[in-house]
């Protein structure tokens, strides 16, 4: 909506529709204005989107669930892309270290903030208009335990990915009384790390992570700024007990620490003007909150497979504090999935 990056499903609003990134919520999956997604294409591994209807693993969101899982580096050869268009420039580069441990690393910065004034019209009463958004993201993956594609009891990984956007609108001169602008600034940085461990039919992944959210606004002299702290583990125990039945199991937590601050204007205050000809200026007070909060939740389900049909119960339960206050949720699930074809299922 309004080119935020965000998605809307099924009508919901955009904050109940989450985005994962192996297994972490991140704020956003598209750069601000419509622009590339926030990971680079190179390190996709596969995306499942869920529009409603999804099993107790996820939580925390109402409209839908788009769950984005990374891929580990090559372990047998050197590989490397640059991309360079009118938009941005993009590399990504991965290499084997040892037989066992592979690193890949991927970065991008746009330049249509240099780029977008030269071709802006201009104001034909000698004011001037810029609009100057601006976008980068960085990914980071250092991965261990075994060749890929080849069977290991236990695997793990550590990877670094973070984003930042800003929209900067400025309008000066050309018969305005005031001069105008507005920024928007926004980003993000992950640290996850990953531990898979399989035995048989048993596997069991552990995932660990810290993040840490930025959002401000400017408009003129007032400021709003909202820094978010998060620190969050979640486990996954799946059981193959036969062809026809999977059940799996697990813990999710999340502890946030959000700290918002704004400086905005009194507007019963003075206003004072410095020197002759220059802009009132108003009298402003600073608020400041800070919000904790902490979700955690287990949930178990299983998946039943009769030939083309499978049907996934499941029941997930949370326990939230919140600004002091305790919440307790009893969240059944019911899904199925029919396979029409290979390549089609409803």
């Amino acid at each position: 909506p309004f080119l935020s990056g965000q998605l809307i499903v099924r009508g919901a609003q955009p904050d109940q529709t989450l985005t994962f990134l192996d297994g972490v919520e991140i704020p956003i999956l598209y750069h601000l204005g419509g622009g590339p997604s926030v990971v680079n294409s190179e390190f996709l591994d596969r995306i499942d989107f869920f529009p409603g209807g999804f099993g107790a693993r996820y939580g925390r969101a109402v409209g839908g669930v788009v769950d984005v899982a990374t891929r580990k580096g090559a372990t047998d050869t050197y590989h490397g892309v640059a991309k360079i268009d009118l938009q941005d420039t993009s590399l990504f580069f991965e290499a084997p270290i040892t037989d066992s441990v592979s690193v890949a690393a991927a970065v991008r910065r746009s330049y249509i903030d240099a780029l977008l004034p030269l071709v802006l019209p201009k104001d034909p009463e000698g004011g001037s208009l810029l609009i100057l958004p601006r976008y980068w993201d960085y990914q980071a993956r250092a991965d261990f335990g075994g060749k890929r594609g080849e069977p290991t009891r236990s695997t793990g990984s550590v990877m670094a990915f973070g984003s930042d956007d800003a929209l900067q609108l400025i309008a000066t001169g050309g018969g305005r009384n005031r001069d105008v602008n507005v920024d928007f600034h926004t980003t993000f940085h992950r640290v996850v790390g990953t531990w898979n461990y399989r035995e048989g039919n048993v596997s069991l992944k552990t995932t660990p992570y810290l993040g840490y959210d930025l959002g401000t606004l400017r408009f003129g002299a007032s400021s709003v700024r909202a820094d978010e702290y998060e620190v969050g583990l979640r486990e996954d125990l799946s059981v193959e007990v036969n062809s026809h039945l999977t059940v799996r199991a697990g813990v999710d937590t999340v502890f946030d620490r959000i700290a918002g601050s704004a400086e905005l204007p009194v507007l019963s205050g003075n206003q004072y003007v410095p020197f002759p000809g220059a802009e009132p200026k108003v009298e402003s007070q600073r608020v400041a909150r800070q919000l904790d909060s902490f979700d955690g939740a287990i949930f178990l389900e299983t998946d039943l497979k009769v030939g083309k049909l499978t049907v996934t119960p499941g029941l997930r339960a949370s326990h939230a504090l919140l600004n002091g206050q305790t919440r307790h949720a009893f969240d059944p699930r019911l899904w199925a999935r029919y396979e029409l074809l290979e390549t089609t299922a409803l």
